[in-house]
Formats: structure tokens, C-alpha cells, sequence
């Protein structure tokens, strides 16, 4: 299987992250990287971070816009999660697929899996608003920028 999963692959599954805290509250010191790299292709702001606007506009909030940093963060811990058949919010150094930006993204992320191929970036975005824990956070006014992956 190649390294970088395809688009109709990674959307197998359709593991989305949004990472919603200010890069202040990030971790200063992640744990190192294992000896596992991939080039990764984070989402590119579109569809995902104009749905999430609307929801914000709709409440008279600012919109946010994207870190491809964090995105690719995100992008990480996605492959992380397929590849080891896991859903978490951590990665484990040693493991395979384990980066110290997946790590940090899945800290500070929503995580939405589904495993229809079907599932849209959008309907990540609609079902974490429809769940309040996951809402509140993406909903905070402090929120100025976010990632995806």
C-alpha cells in the first residue's frame, strides 16, 4: 500500500480533525518523532472552513481561517488513526505513523470518523455542531484560526 493514502482511500474511513485551540495552547515540548516520516497533503481551505463559517456567522461570530501547519498536523494523526486502527486523541511514540505534530493535533482536535466513503468534510463539520461539547469549542468567539485534515 502506498505511503501517502489516496483520496478515495483516506475518505474510506473520512477521519477529519479540526483543531480549535489558539497555537498558545499547544504543547511547548512535544515527545520526539519516531523514525516513521510521510509526506503528507492537508485539506485545502474550501469547503470544510466555509461550512464552519457559516455556522459562525450564523450566531454573528467572525469567521476563522486555516493554519496549514495545524492542518497538516491533523492530516498526521489521520493517517496515524488508519493505519493502526485506533480512534484517540494521543499518539504513542514507537508507534508506527507516530509524529509529534499528529500528536498535538489529536490533543487539541475534535476527531469524526466515519466509514462511508460517501461522508463529506461539510458533514464532519455539520455533525461536530450537532454535538455540544464538540460546538462549544469551535462556537468560542477567541476562535480565530483553525486546521483540518
Amino acid at each position: 500500500m502506498s505511503k501517502v493514502l489516496s483520496a478515495t482511500v483516506r475518505r474510506s474511513i473520512t477521519i477529519t480533525i479540526l483543531a480549535a485551540l489558539a497555537l498558545a495552547a499547544l504543547p511547548s515540548t512535544p515527545a520526539a518523532d519516531s523514525r516513521v516520516h510521510l509526506a503528507t497533503t492537508p485539506a485545502a481551505a474550501g469547503g470544510w472552513l466555509n461550512q464552519f463559517n457559516m455556522w459562525r456567522a450564523s450566531t454573528g461570530l467572525p469567521n476563522v481561517t486555516e493554519v496549514p501547519l495545524w492542518s497538516s498536523g491533523d492530516y498526521s494523526h489521520a493517517l496515524y488513526m488508519v493505519k493502526n486502527n485506533l480512534v484517540t486523541h494521543y499518539e504513542t511514540v514507537g508507534t508506527p505513523y507516530y509524529t509529534s505534530a499528529g500528536d498535538t493535533a489529536a490533543q487539541n482536535s475534535n476527531i469524526y470518523v466515519s466509514s462511508s466513503t460517501a461522508t463529506t468534510d461539510e458533514q464532519a463539520i455539520d455533525w461536530w455542531m450537532q454535538a455540544p461539547f464538540h460546538a462549544m469549542g469551535m462556537m468560542d468567539p477567541r476562535l480565530t484560526q483553525t486546521g483540518f485534515g
